[in-house]
């Protein structure tokens, strides 16, 4: 009789175990699934996502010559020789035999930063002099045209010694222009929306020496 009772119970407690083990397995199988469906939904996001409409993406930017394979180059080095050419003819420009015109246009003292989603390319020329003027254009390269930025915040529609374009955010970039004069000297923030083509002075840092001596200066921001 206690061999039966313990048949039975051994018997019992092999199916509660047998059952237990069973569900347990069908508890991870179905949790792995679902797990597997979540990493896949998460690659195909991943691997689906596109930059929206309001984004724009600039490569890492060079001189002129970096892009003259580009399909637009030709249209836009014949915009520069129009500005050259206009340049020449202003009764405003004084000729310079040492320093003319086209030097500023040429490759080595350009900086331009190609936008591929938004078609366009944004450019920097420098002159030879440290303190001279910048110019910016903003070439659409769809209709083909240099585009001169319009200014805020300043009496001057000019920057000047911006040396490169290595700060942008979106469609920011942001800009120092260095200027001095007679001990006075400081430096201006610009804020370039390319995609309103608009440059605004946003603040200045004043400064100028103090008993003449150039390592002892004395400052003040100006916010605008």
């Amino acid at each position: 009789m206690n061999n039966k009772l313990l048949i039975t119970g051994i018997f019992f407690i092999g199916a509660i175990f047998a059952v237990y083990y069973v569900q347990t397995n069908q508890t991870i199988n179905s949790l792995s699934d679902q797990l597997k469906n979540v990493a896949s939904t998460q690659i195909n996001k991943a691997d689906n996502q596109q930059p929206s409409d309001n984004t724009i993406l600039f490569d890492g930017c060079g001189e002129l010559n970096t892009y003259k394979e580009e399909v637009w180059y030709p249209v836009l080095t014949k915009q520069i020789d129009t500005i050259i050419t206009d340049a020449r003819s202003s009764d405003t420009l004084v000729p310079d035999e040492d320093y003319p015109i086209e030097d500023k246009f040429i490759s080595e003292n350009s900086s331009v930063c190609y936008s591929l989603n938004k078609n366009m390319a944004i450019l920097l020329f420098n002159s030879r002099y440290y303190m001279e003027e910048s110019d910016i254009y903003r070439f659409d390269i769809a209709k083909g045209e240099l585009e001169k930025p319009t200014f805020k915040n300043t009496p001057y529609p000019y920057v000047v010694a911006i040396q490169d374009f290595d700060k942008v955010q979106g469609n920011i970039f942001y800009l120092e222009s260095d200027f001095g004069d007679g001990g006075v000297a400081g430096t201006n923030y610009y804020h370039y929306d390319v995609l309103a083509n608009t440059i605004t002075l946003v603040k200045t840092y004043d400064k100028e020496t103090i008993s003449n001596d150039p390592y002892q200066v004395s400052g003040e921001w100006i916010y605008y």
